[in-house]
């Protein structure tokens, strides 16, 4: 019996242990577990620090961006660029505080501009907290300036446009948008509603920003509209044609090319350009123009000589001159100009404006022929801008084609009438077809002859293709805003 008490009391210990042993295991396992789930979230928590630090260097950059090149013009900013700040040749350290104001982490910040131009920047933000510094996230963010070659139409006027139109791209009407046409991409305005009698035989009275006589939206309108938006500072560009100005005579004299500009005085009436394919460009003074009311008007009627006063009948001869322009990426006249030609592999901004004489009237630019790129890969980039308008002349070919980004600062882009009262087959000399590649700003709208629409039977084609390239690399010096927006985010 004893023996027996005995063998009991041992089994129940062996019993207990074997318990003991199993609540053991188990609780280590627990422990170990929840000690692993700790280690994970105290990991997580870490990581999940580390990446909103990392974000915070990238807003932190574009808000130090907004501070330091307000109110700054286009030299100015180029001139910040150049000197070099913060994260462009080493990495911007910038601490990252709680709410108590004490150091929790920090952002290694890294600047770059990948096309070369201040409008395109590239931020990578490396960011880590002060408990593990060694677990990092990192952002890659880019940032841009709202230059204004995003748009394919960019007017201050209220502007309208006839069912004859196609465009491709952004419209922006600082003060009214009416579409009739087709057009692929968003159209913005300044404004809630507006009246418009946009030379429109109608006037149409309290309009929504945008709208449209269709009576079908949606298929005008195929990506939607959107206003009131900002409105686009067309007097800013006084600072462009500055900057152009500056750019085009910095390395040399009056009347030549050196370094990455071309200057032009305002001897006579400005001067006739003929861009070449080969790199180079013919450059004429204009001694008068054709003031009849027929195809020719505003054509070159003389030309003087370069080396005294006498003049030519045509763009030749000693009234001509040719300039190297391969390395040249401003031409710059204080007068008019009449532009036409073609570029090959460059990217360069043509001026016109009136800086040398404020007394003076505005500076246009004629366009008499096809003005055209060779490559449309973003090779080639030509901006064409006018303190004044930018007429396209009458006696143009009967299909026109216009390669690059236009802006008529306080005139507007215009095609004058053909025999605007006539609707009969012929009558209105076959000059109704228009293709732009590239963009149109312009202060006082486009003017090509709206009221035709009510001709019968008239074959009419418009058309506004927009250069996607622009929207990366724009020509150099183009007009932007101040600001710059997130472009592209990705962590990495």
């Amino acid at each position: 019996m004893k023996n027996f008490r005995k063998r009991q009391a041992g089994s129940a210990i062996a019993y207990g242990l074997i318990i003991v042993a199993a609540v053991t295991i188990i609780l280590t396992g627990v422990m170990q577990f929840v000690a692993t789930h700790i280690k994970y979230a105290s990991y997580v928590h870490v990581k999940e620090s580390a990446f909103h630090i990392a974000e915070s260097g990238v807003y932190y950059y574009r808000w130090y961006l907004a501070h330091e090149i307000e109110d700054k013009n286009q030299d100015e900013i180029l001139a910040f660029w150049d000197d070099d700040p913060p994260g462009t040749t080493e990495p911007l350290i910038r601490d990252y505080l709680d709410n108590s104001g004490n150091k929790i982490g920090e952002a290694s910040i890294e600047v770059s501009l990948p096309t070369g131009s201040p409008n395109v920047i590239d931020i990578v933000s490396t960011g880590s907290t002060l408990e593990k510094p060694e677990i990092t996230r990192k952002i890659k963010s880019t940032l841009r300036r709202s230059v204004w070659s995003d748009f394919v139409v960019i007017s201050d006027e209220p502007v309208c446009f006839d069912h004859y139109w196609e465009i491709n791209g952004k419209i922006m009407g600082n003060n009214g948008v009416h579409f009739n046409g087709e057009v692929t991409n968003m159209v913005m305005a300044g404004v809630t509603s507006y009246n418009d009698n946009n030379h429109l035989p109608t006037a149409y009275n309290d309009k929504p920003g945008v709208w449209t006589s269709d009576a079908d939206p949606s298929s005008v309108f195929k990506a939607g509209t959107k206003y009131p938006v900002p409105k686009k500072d067309f007097s800013g560009v006084t600072a462009v044609m500055n900057t152009l100005k500056i750019k085009g005579q910095a390395d040399g004299a009056d009347n030549s090319c050196s370094g990455e500009g071309c200057y032009f005085d305002n001897t006579a009436l400005g001067r006739h350009i003929k861009l070449k394919s080969n790199g180079t460009m013919d450059v004429c003074i204009v001694s008068s123009i054709k003031d009849n009311s027929g195809n020719n008007r505003n054509h070159p009627h003389r030309y003087r000589k370069w080396n005294n006063t006498q003049t030519c009948n045509s763009c030749s001869g000693d009234c001509l001159r040719n300039f190297d322009i391969s390395g040249v990426s401003v031409i710059y006249v204080d007068d008019n100009i009449w532009l036409e030609g073609t570029i090959n592999g460059q990217r360069v901004t043509i001026g016109a404006s009136s800086i040398a004489d404020p007394s003076a009237a505005n500076s246009n630019i004629y366009i008499p022929d096809h003005i055209s790129y060779s490559n449309y890969d973003g090779a080639d980039a030509l901006g064409i801008l006018a303190e004044g308008d930018i007429e396209i002349l009458n006696d143009t070919p009967n299909i026109l084609n216009i390669d690059g980004a236009l802006v008529a600062q306080k005139g507007a882009v215009t095609r004058p009438e053909y025999n605007p009262n006539c609707c009969g087959s012929g009558c209105v000399k076959n000059k109704n077809y228009l293709d732009i590649y590239g963009c149109v700003i312009s202060k006082g709208g486009l003017h090509f002859g709206f009221h035709k629409e009510s001709c019968p039977n008239l074959d009419l084609a418009r058309k506004i293709e927009y250069d996607n390239n622009l929207y990366i690399s724009p020509p150099p010096y183009f007009p932007a805003d101040a600001f710059y927006y997130v472009d592209h985010w990705e962590e990495i």
